[in-house]
């Protein structure tokens, strides 16, 4: 069995500036507020077809936060992860590009306002973009 939140949207997440692609990118990153704050831990999974015409699974290594280093270290930790996550995805996509589908449009790449680092600092609530917002209803 598995348990499965979808946590990659942008709508009013806390995202961070990621390298990604090529650029640094904004990523939602709640995730790791929710695992440091329930003690649970963060994994990702990407599927990719197999020479049998099933599905590989190729799951991340596994995050987990330690209560006894505290909230900043583990998000610090966290953002160590998800950057290793993504370059494994950036790999995987350059090995197979047709792969790849966002069903969105691509993350923002990060605001010349916003500062990186090694790794990005703190959290920041993004707006949803005009762009990806709902038409309104008359």
């Amino acid at each position: 069995d598995s348990l499965a939140m979808q946590c990659d949207r942008m709508f009013a997440s806390k995202v961070e500036p990621f390298q990604f692609l090529g650029a640094a990118r904004l990523f939602p990153f709640t995730i790791y507020h929710l695992a440091v704050l329930f003690q649970r831990p963060v994994m990702f999974c990407f599927g990719m077809p197999d020479a049998a015409e099933g599905t590989r699974v190729l799951p991340s290594p596994l995050f987990r936060p330690d209560a006894s280093i505290g909230r900043e270290e583990n998000l610090h930790r966290g953002r160590a992860h998800f950057q290793s996550v993504l370059a494994r995805l950036e790999m995987l996509v350059r090995q197979r590009p047709m792969l790849w589908f966002n069903f969105q449009p691509m993350n923002p790449i990060v605001p010349s306002s916003m500062s990186t680092g090694e790794f990005p600092g703190p959290a920041t609530t993004m707006r949803t973009p005009p762009s990806l917002k709902p038409p309104r209803r008359p």
